[in-house]
């Protein structure tokens, strides 16, 4: 349908288009908007190149208009409606622009046994984690997100929505940002920047836990959650090799309470 209604848009008649949107407005505004939705959906599935392609057809008159996000920024916490203090500021295109940068950045780097790899791999990954349905810039791939969602995870990612025939995907899949994660652990030269890496790596096994069809436990809940092995590579790792790192004590303040136990159980030691 989204191809069908940017064949529309190209179309000489604007009307047509208005008929199909249900709309009356600017023909080059409808356009940059499908756009927009199409490359946020190449975007959450790890297309920059595509996406970028799709966002590039929008008309410079249209670019004031679009939605900015920050997405690159280190939260540590869960709060998914927050609000973030940057000075990068960044559309859609330029968010896939920017991912390509990083991506060339990193293997320029990690060709010449360079440090800076680890923060190029580990940036990217914070993009798709924060741009993912658990992260505080999820309107950057999404257009509508639903809490509710929070309780049936393990039936996703495409949920059942009222007044929706095909549902309403959500991006729960955090296996992209964690294959980033992994990238910037395996290049990392200094303990700190494992640390940060191994904790954002833990961070995704978490979630792919809760989207695990055996897991009971349910945000909210006074519980607090207890992972299999299999999903705790990771925390196991920050835990045993990177327990003297400055970075340890900023996750320790982590509102998570299942992060804040493993965090505990590490000071206490």
């Amino acid at each position: 349908m989204l191809e069908d209604l940017l064949k529309l848009a190209s179309e000489e008649n604007p009307v047509l288009l208005e008929e199909a949107m249900k709309m009356d407005t600017n023909p080059d505004r409808i356009r940059a908007h499908l756009l927009e939705i199409k490359g946020a959906y190449l975007l959450s599935l790890g297309q920059p190149e595509a996406a970028l392609l799709a966002l590039r057809d929008i008309k410079p008159t249209q670019d004031a208009r679009l939605p900015k996000f920050s997405p690159f920024r280190e939260k540590i916490g869960e709060k998914v409606h927050r609000e973030v203090f940057d000075t990068l500021l960044l559309n859609r295109r330029q968010i896939a622009e920017k991912i390509l940068d990083y991506e060339f950045r990193a293997k320029a780097a990690q060709a010449v046994n360079d440090s800076s790899a680890a923060w190029y791999y580990y940036l990217i990954g914070l993009g798709y984690y924060n741009m993912s349905y658990f992260g505080y810039e999820w309107d950057a791939l999404d257009f509508y997100r639903s809490g509710y969602n929070q309780l049936r995870l393990a039936r996703g990612p495409v949920f059942a929505l009222a007044g929706s025939p095909d549902g309403n995907r959500e991006n729960t899949d955090v296996s992209l940002a964690l294959s980033y994660f992994e990238k910037a652990l395996a290049t990392a030269q200094k303990p700190e920047m494992a640390a940060r890496a191994a904790y954002m790596a833990a961070r995704c096994q978490q979630k792919q836990w809760f989207c695990d069809p055996e897991c009971r436990y349910r945000p909210g809940s006074k519980l607090i959650p207890v992972l299999p092995e299999k999903y705790m590579t990771y925390y196991n790792l920050l835990i045993n090799r990177y327990s003297k790192t400055s970075f340890i004590p900023q996750w320790s303040k982590s509102a998570n309470g299942w992060q804040l136990m493993r965090a505990e159980e590490l000071l206490h030691c």
